[in-house]
């Protein structure tokens, strides 16, 4: 069980991941703000606030966190590269720790591939 919760669980997560992130060109240029209430995305004429108790958990990967509800049926995609700087994914692990959501760590080297 050890071994399917910290080695096979986060590859299939990942690959879901990639599969979803894919698509998002669709939608156009999406800005997201994390703060201590949530995620609020705007794009594509459209906006929408999350809290965080909606993404109990998140994985993080080398360009991506990756936020799972609890049925895991949606994901968010949430892509580092949009940050301004390093410090800010380092704010946004900090907001996540103060929200209280459970953050697995990927495999090293994993990244989104499209």
């Amino acid at each position: 069980m050890l071994v399917a919760s910290g080695v096979i669980l986060p590859r299939i997560l990942a690959r879901v991941a990639r599969e979803q992130y894919s698509g998002t060109a669709d939608y156009g240029t999406c800005t997201t703000v994390v703060g201590a209430d949530g995620m609020t995305t705007t794009g594509g004429g459209l906006t929408s606030t999350i809290d965080w108790q909606a993404f109990p958990r998140c994985v993080e990967t080398d360009e991506l966190f990756v936020f799972m509800p609890r049925r895991m049926r949606i994901y968010f995609v949430l892509p580092k590269r949009g940050a301004a700087d390093p410090a800010d994914v380092d704010r946004v692990r900090a907001v996540l720790a103060a929200a209280n959501v459970h953050r697995l760590r990927g495999m090293p080297g994993m990244t989104a591939r499209r």
